[in-house]
């Protein structure tokens, strides 16, 4: 299962908690996982996979207002190791761990 580090509101305006899952999954996994967005604002958003160092390692606009529907993430030329799956829309910033095992 993926570490939860949470939701990440930024900006000046008190905005009211929302009900968003963003799951990730198998964890770990060969470099091939799910996403599975639900509870986001509709409109475009980015899912960015990091390793552990910060570099981007992966980039996609999403359209969220697939919200609901799984996306299938292929990484086929990174190693084994930690990474991050973060999904980005406005001031709402989602993160995830995953293990990546070759």
């Amino acid at each position: 299962m993926s570490r939860d580090y949470g939701v990440k509101l930024v900006g000046v305006s008190e905005l009211p908690q929302k009900e968003i899952a963003f799951l990730v999954w198998p964890n770990p996994n060969n470099g091939s996982f799910q996403i599975k967005l639900n509870g986001i604002d509709a409109g475009e958003g980015q899912l960015v996979v990091y390793d552990a160092q910060g570099k981007i390692r992966y980039q996609k606009g999403i359209d969220s207002s697939l919200q609901g529907s799984m996306h299938s993430i292929i990484l086929s030329n990174i190693s084994s190791g930690l990474y991050y799956v973060q999904f980005i829309q406005n001031e709402t910033v989602i993160t995830r761990e995953i293990v990546i095992n070759r």
